[in-house]
């Protein structure tokens, strides 16, 4: 938390580059959760207000002072699934976050192949779009484990019906669990260096195609 903190005074570009892009990248994907869930029947979230890119709703103020504080977030958006027209519609609305993570993920990219090519001299804008690809590969990556909370179990609950039976119990054991590897060992670090690794390597790809 204090290494975070301290980048503020010692980098603060780069810090509110990590929060924004963190804000943004959130809030987007509970979005996209939210309006899924709308098409698939169920308007809980549309009904809490949830149809909007605003922070204090998608990510609440607890979360915005983690943030700035330690550089971690989350977000939640309330869904129903006894609303949803279909069997698979709940996997689709979970699907939906991760889903957007990628379409940010590629546009942070192909920003980043952009800005290389047109403003060669701006580090920060080099360094604004690649942060972008980077995090959002992360969010993907990490939501799509299949570890309840996150939409990952709701995904792989479709094609194994059996773990929407799990007990509440169990879920809170995985739920502790996979926070517990996340932020005790170096998972999270070792995935945000293989986004950042993979989103390099296709960059520098298409920089060459582009050459």
């Amino acid at each position: 938390m204090g290494m975070f903190v301290s980048m503020a005074v010692e980098d603060p570009h780069r810090y509110m580059m990590w929060v924004l892009c963190v804000i943004f990248s959130i809030c987007l994907h509970e979005f996209a959760h939210a309006i899924v869930a709308k098409w698939q029947g169920d308007t809980t979230a549309e009904d809490m207000g949830h149809l909007t890119l605003n922070p204090m709703i998608q990510m609440g103020p607890m979360a915005l002072i983690i943030l700035c504080l330690a550089g971690i977030a989350w977000g939640a958006v309330p869904v129903d699934p006894r609303q949803m027209r279909h069997r698979y519609s709940h996997a689709l609305v979970a699907f939906a976050g991760p889903a957007m993570n990628l379409l940010l993920w590629v546009l942070g990219v192909l920003g980043f192949v952009l800005a290389m090519k047109m403003a060669p001299e701006n580090q920060t804008l080099h360094m604004a779009f690649f942060q972008l690809a980077s995090l959002n590969l992360l969010l993907a990556l990490f939501n799509l484990i299949p570890a309840s909370p996150l939409d990952g179990w709701t995904v792989a609950a479709f094609f194994f019906p059996k773990l929407e039976q799990a007990s509440d119990e169990v879920k809170g054991g995985i739920t502790i669990g996979l926070f517990a590897l996340a932020f005790i060992s170096p998972m999270i670090g070792f995935l945000y260096n293989l986004s950042g690794d993979v989103s390099w390597a296709v960059g520098s790809f298409l920089l060459t195609q582009l050459s």
